[in-house]
C-alpha cells in the first residue's frame, strides 16, 4: 500500500514537470538556447543536454505520462522519478533558476523507504503518506483503554483465566515500543479477549460477613452470601422492623417505579426472628443503592394522607466478598460531569455532584461542586448579577478555588413532594471578580443533565432576568427575606399529625416530658392551643445554669419556627401531636458554629385519644393494677402462680413492665423497721467530678461539674424497683427514663454476680450472654472477671459492653449492705448499666423461687426455655 502510494506521487511529480516543458522552452529561447519546435510539440526533452541519455522505454513512458497525468499503469514499474540537476545556460540569477527550473533525474533504483527524495522536506510527509515518526511511535490509546477494564479485585476469578490476562498485560509492559500500529492494536484486543475469558472462581459455601453500620436509622446485624440454584445472594438481616420492604435502587428510580410492588423486596423472619432480605447480586458486586421503606409512611400514603415517597429512605450496602465486609449506611454517590465551556477566559477545571442520602434523610444534600480554573473569582450567587450585587450572603470561593452550591433540596422537610432542583434546565451563577482592581459581577449560565453526566457553560444573557417568567426558588445558604437566621445545619424533622379529638380552647398539659441535649436547657410547655381540631404547643427553653436561653428557632413536624425572647427565655409556637413522642431540632443565636441541638418531647392531655399516665417514679410499694402509661396501651398482666417479689405488666409494642420488691428481708416487722429508718435519714450528697460536655448557647466543649446520682440513680433507692423493659428499636415516650429504669431488651452483655446466677443463664443454653463475671474463670473459659459485686472492675464492664449487672440477693441482706446496693447503683447508672436483684432466696417455696426464671427469660431472650424450665420444677 505504501508502494502503491509512492508511486502515485512520483507520476504526478512527472506529470507536472513535462507540463512544464513549454515554460522552460521559451526561457530558454530568451537566454540564447535553442530548442525545436518538434521537440517542444512531443513535450520531451531531447535538446536538453543530460549527462546520461534517456533510454527509448523512458521516453515512451513519460509520453504516456504526458498524454493521462491522473491514470495509474496497470502495472506498477519499479522506476521511480527524482529530480536532479540539469545542465542548462546560467540564469539571471541563482534564486530564479531554482524556481523556476525542473529537475529531472531518472533511475531504475527504487528509493529507500527510510531516505527523503532530494529536495523534500524530510520532516514534512508528502500528501497522501503515512508520517514515518506516526509508524515509529504507535498510538497505544486503544491499549490503555484495555487495562482501564480490568476488574480491580483478580482475586475473584479462576488462576487460569487471571494467568491469560497477566500474560496480555506483561505482552505490552516486556514488548519494545511497536513500529507496527497493527501489533499496538493486537495487544489492545488480546487484553479484551482476555477480560472476556476471566472466569470466577466457585463459591466457597456460605460467606458470612462483618458488617459494620454507618448509621442507626438502617442497623445491619447480620449477613452473608449464599449460592442458591447458580444465583447468588446477599441475606441480610434488620435490628429492628421499621422496614418491612426494601427497593434496589436510587430514590429517583424507586419514585418512577411507584407502588409496583411486584419490584419490591419482602422482608422474612429468619431463625434468630429477625427482619431479613434476600438480595440478587453478582461476583463484582461491590455497592448496592437500597431504599428503605418505612412501614409508618406507607400505611399513610395508602389512607391518602402523604404521598408514596414520603416512605423512601435512601440508603446503601458496600461489599467485599475479599475481605468479607458490609458496611451500610447512608445513600452516599459522587458523579463527575464533562464540561463543556463555551465562554473564553472563564476557566473551569472540574466539576462534581455530591449526593448523601435522599430527600427524607435527616443527612440529605445534593451538591454541586465546581473547581475553578484561577483565582479570579471569590464569591457565586445563584442569579442575577444585578441581584447578587444586593444580597446579603453570597457562596465563598475559598483558596482551593473550589465552589459549593445546593443544587436539590426541599423546601419543606418531610414533604417530598416540595423538592426543588436546578438540574436540567439552565439557570444564572453570577460570580465576584476578586483581587484588588474594581470589583465586578459576571454573569454565567450552567446547564446540568445528571442523565448525560454534563456541564454546559455558556455567556448569560445579561438582561437582568434569570428567571424566564417563574417563580424564583429561594436557594438553601442564600438570602431569604422570610428567614431571620440562616439554617446552616442541613438537618430536619418529620411531619406529625397534630389533628385531635379535643375541642377549640386553651389546654394546660397534665403532663409534660422530654429527652435529649446535655440537660443544661430545661423544657417546658406552658399551654396548648387546639384550633380547627389541630394542636399547637407553646415550648419554653431556659438554661438551667445561666438561667437565659436565646434561640433563634425550632424545627418541628417538618417545617421551621421562629422563637421570640420572653424574658430570659426563648418561646417558640409548633405544632403537635399529643400523647405521643414529637423530635425537635433547636438552634440558638450564640454559637460560634452551627449546632442544632435534637429533643423528643412527650405531651399528655387528659381526653386527648389516650389515657391518663401514671406517676411511674411512686416506688413505696408493687402496683396492685396495673399502672397507666402515657403513649402506651395496657395489655395484661403476667400470670404467676407462686412469685411474691415480683411482678410483670404487659403493654403495647412488646413493652412490660417489672417491678421487684427491694424490702431488705421478708420480714414484715423489719420491713416497718426499715421503713422508719429511711424515713429519719437523710441521704448523703452525692460525689461530685468532672464531666465534658457540649455547651448548647456556644456549641463549644467545656468541663463542668454533675452529680452522680442522676433520675435513674435516684430509683434504685425506693422500696419497689420499676424496670421498663424494651424491645431493641421500639420507640417508647419520652422521659419515662425519668420515671423507670430503661432496659433494652434481650441483653447481649451480661455480667453475673455469683455462680448460682450463671449457672441458672448457663441450664436456660443463653451463656452467650454473659461477657464478664465476679470470679475467675475455674475451667479456663474465656469470660474476663470483673471482680465481686462489692468491689467491680469497671473498666472491664466497659470493656466487655456490659448492658446488665445481675446481683445475688446476699446484697439486701441488712442495711450495710444495701448502702453498697445504693452506691453500686449509682456508679452503674452513670455507666447506664442497669443493676437487677435476683430476690429469689426471698420466697418462700422451691416453686416461687424457680418462678424467677421468667425474669431470666424476659431479660435474655430465652422464654420458651424459662418456662419449661420452671414447669419442670415440683
Amino acid at each position: 500500500m505504501k508502494r502503491f502510494s509512492r508511486w502515485i506521487v512520483i507520476l504526478l511529480t512527472a506529470a507536472m514537470v513535462v507540463s512544464l516543458l513549454p515554460a522552460v522552452s521559451a526561457f530558454a529561447a530568451e537566454t540564447g538556447t535553442e530548442q525545436t519546435a518538434a521537440a517542444q510539440d512531443a513535450a520531451v526533452p531531447e535538446e536538453v543536454q543530460a549527462e546520461e541519455p534517456i533510454a527509448e522505454e523512458d521516453k515512451t513512458q513519460l509520453a504516456a505520462v504526458a498524454a493521462e497525468p491522473e491514470t495509474v499503469p496497470a502495472t506498477e514499474p519499479e522506476t521511480v522519478v527524482n529530480p536532479e540537476p540539469e545542465t542548462i545556460a546560467e540564469p539571471a540569477s541563482e534564486t530564479a533558476a531554482e524556481a523556476e527550473t525542473p529537475e529531472i533525474v531518472l533511475t531504475e533504483e527504487p528509493l529507500s523507504e527510510s531516505e527523503p527524495a532530494d529536495g523534500e522536506d524530510p520532516s514534512t510527509p508528502s500528501e497522501g503518506e503515512p508520517d514515518p515518526a506516526e509508524e515509529a511511535d504507535a498510538d497505544y490509546t486503544k491499549v490503555e483503554e484495555a487495562k482501564a477494564k480490568v476488574p480491580a479485585d483478580l482475586t475473584l476469578y479462576t488462576e487460569e483465566s487471571v494467568k491469560v490476562l497477566e500474560d496480555a498485560l506483561a505482552a505490552v509492559e516486556e514488548g519494545k515500543k511497536a513500529s507496527e500500529q497493527e501489533t499496538v492494536d493486537a495487544w489492545a484486543a488480546a487484553i479484551e479477549a482476555a477480560i472476556e475469558a476471566l472466569e470466577l472462581k466457585p463459591l466457597d459455601g456460605k460467606i458470612e460477613l462483618a458488617i459494620t453500620n454507618n448509621t442507626n436509622m438502617f442497623k445491619v446485624v447480620s449477613a452473608y452470601v449464599e449460592e442458591t440454584d447458580g444465583k447468588l445472594e446477599l441475606v441480610a438481616a434488620l435490628s429492628g422492623t421499621t422496614y418491612e420492604n426494601l427497593f434496589i435502587g436510587t430514590y429517583e428510580e424507586a419514585s418512577a417505579n411507584g407502588y409496583n410492588t411486584a419490584n419490591w423486596i419482602k422482608g422474612f423472619k429468619d431463625k434468630n426472628k429477625k427482619l431479613a432480605f434476600r438480595i440478587p447480586i453478582e461476583r463484582t458486586t461491590t455497592f448496592i443503592p437500597v431504599i428503605s421503606i418505612s412501614n409508618t409512611y406507607l400505611k399513610s400514603y395508602l389512607s391518602g394522607k402523604n404521598v408514596l415517597e414520603r416512605a423512601f429512605y435512601a440508603r446503601q450496602f458496600q461489599i467485599d466478598l475479599t475481605k468479607k465486609t458490609l458496611v451500610s449506611g447512608d445513600y452516599e454517590f459522587t458523579q463527575s460531569l464533562t464540561i463543556t465551556n463555551n465562554v473564553k477566559g472563564f476557566k473551569v477545571d472540574s466539576a462534581v455532584i455530591d449526593t448523601l442520602g435522599g430527600p427524607n434523610n435527616n443527612s440529605y444534600k445534593a451538591d454541586l461542586t465546581v473547581k475553578m480554573g484561577d483565582t479570579t473569582y471569590d464569591a457565586a450567587y445563584i442569579g442575577t448579577k444585578k441581584e447578587a450585587a444586593s444580597a446579603k450572603s453570597t457562596f465563598s470561593i475559598g483558596s482551593n478555588r473550589l465552589l459549593t452550591i445546593p443544587i436539590k433540596w426541599l423546601e419543606t422537610f418531610g414533604k417530598p413532594e416540595t423538592l426543588q432542583t436546578l438540574v436540567g434546565e439552565a439557570f444564572t451563577i453570577s460570580f465576584h471578580t476578586a483581587g484588588k482592581g474594581k470589583k465586578a459581577w459576571v454573569e454565567r449560565e450552567f446547564t446540568i443533565s445528571e442523565k448525560k453526566g454534563t456541564l454546559v457553560i455558556s455567556a448569560a444573557d445579561e438582561s437582568g432576568s434569570s428567571s424566564g417568567g417563574k417563580k424564583k426558588p429561594v436557594i438553601p445558604g442564600q438570602d431569604d427575606e422570610k428567614k431571620k437566621y440562616e439554617d446552616t445545619t442541613g438537618g430536619g424533622t418529620a411531619a406529625v399529625d397534630n389533628t385531635t379529638s379535643l375541642k377549640d380552647g386553651v389546654y394546660t398539659p397534665d403532663k409534660f416530658s422530654f429527652s435529649g441535649g446535655s440537660g443544661r436547657i430545661a423544657l417546658s410547655c406552658t399551654k396548648v392551643e387546639v384550633k380547627g381540631g389541630k394542636a399547637y404547643a407553646t415550648i419554653v427553653f431556659r438554661n438551667t445554669q445561666s438561667g437565659t436561653s436565646e434561640f433563634s428557632y425550632v424545627k418541628a413536624s417538618g417545617g421551621t419556627y421562629y422563637c421570640t425572647q420572653v424574658g430570659a427565655t426563648s418561646v417558640a409556637v409548633i405544632p403537635v401531636e399529643l400523647n405521643q413522642n414529637n423530635s425537635i431540632l433547636g438552634l440558638t443565636t450564640k454559637m460560634s458554629a452551627s449546632h442544632e441541638i435534637a429533643y423528643t418531647i412527650f405531651i399528655y392531655i387528659a381526653g386527648a385519644d389516650k389515657k391518663e399516665g401514671s406517676d411511674l417514679s411512686k416506688n413505696d410499694k408493687m402496683d396492685e393494677e396495673a399502672p397507666d402509661i402515657a403513649g402506651l396501651d395496657y395489655q395484661d398482666e403476667e400470670k404467676l402462680e407462686n412469685a411474691e417479689f415480683f411482678k410483670v405488666f404487659n403493654y403495647s409494642d412488646g413493652i412490660r413492665l417489672l417491678e421487684i420488691d427491694m424490702s431488705i428481708t421478708s420480714d414484715k416487722k423489719d420491713k416497718e423497721a426499715e421503713a422508719s429508718e429511711t424515713k429519719d435519714t437523710e441521704e448523703p450528697a452525692a460525689e461530685e467530678e468532672t464531666e465534658v460536655v457540649v455547651n448548647e448557647e456556644t456549641g463549644e466543649t467545656e468541663e463542668i461539674k454533675t452529680s452522680r446520682a442522676d433520675a435513674q440513680a435516684e430509683l434504685y433507692k425506693g422500696k419497689v424497683v420499676k424496670y421498663l423493659l424494651v424491645p431493641e428499636d421500639t420507640e417508647i415516650p419520652a422521659g419515662l427514663e425519668k420515671e423507670t429504669i430503661v432496659v433494652m431488651i434481650p441483653a447481649k452483655s451480661v455480667y453475673t454476680g455469683s455462680e448460682d446466677i450463671e449457672k441458672i443463664i448457663k441450664d436456660l443454653k443463653a451463656e452467650d450472654k454473659i461477657k464478664s463475671r465476679a470470679e475467675e474463670e475455674k475451667d479456663q473459659e474465656k469470660v474476663p472477671a470483673a471482680g465481686d459485686y462489692k468491689d467491680m472492675d469497671y473498666k472491664t464492664l466497659i470493656k466487655a459492653k456490659t448492658e446488665l449487672v445481675i446481683l445475688p440477693n446476699e446484697i439486701m441482706k441488712d442495711k450495710e449492705e444495701k448502702e453498697v446496693f445504693n452506691s453500686l447503683a449509682e456508679d452503674l447508672a452513670n455507666l447506664d448499666i442497669v443493676a437487677i436483684v435476683d430476690r429469689s432466696a426471698e420466697e418462700k417455696t422451691e416453686k416461687a423461687k424457680a418462678e424467677w426464671l421468667k425474669v431470666y427469660g424476659m431479660l435474655l431472650g430465652c422464654e420458651k426455655e424459662a418456662q419449661a424450665a420452671y414447669d419442670a420444677v415440683k
